[in-house]
């Protein structure tokens, strides 16, 4: 399953890590940036929907949901007047093919979602803070 890592991990490699201040900081142009990010929610939501439902799932609902915030926060950050979301969304569908299949196992998907938090650490920083409930 490490091959088919490869691919996305060596695409993906040349985006700065960091995120900060109303963009994420990158080397690639929103658009590119958005399918990236588009490919990384995709294969984060395979690992989530293969083992929904079973005792011992690859990704938490609590993972999915900050994955899919994440997602959106960098929709809204990235996307352009211009962009044509709908194809955006195909291409990062054929980008998350190489990386996980149907039969996605857990130390593929520990890694794509682990790979997804770590390209927007500051992004998964501001959902996983815990609002003040009293």
């Amino acid at each position: 399953m490490r091959r088919l890592l490869t691919p996305l991990l060596l695409s993906m490699s040349i985006t700065s890590a960091a995120a900060q201040g109303s963009r994420p900081a990158t080397l690639l142009d929103p658009q590119d940036e958005l399918r990236e990010a588009y490919a990384r929610y995709i294969a984060v939501k395979r690992c989530y929907e293969v083992r929904r439902g079973y005792a011992r799932v690859h990704v938490t609902e609590r993972q999915m949901a900050q994955a899919r915030e994440v997602a959106r926060r960098l929709e809204g950050r990235l996307r352009t007047p211009e962009m044509d979301l709908d194809i955006l969304w195909l291409q990062a569908n054929e980008m998350a093919d190489g990386v996980v299949r149907v039969d996605a196992d857990i130390s593929s998907c520990g890694w794509v979602l682990g790979d997804f938090e770590a390209k927007y650490p500051a992004l998964f920083r501001e959902v996983l803070q815990e609002n003040k409930d009293f």
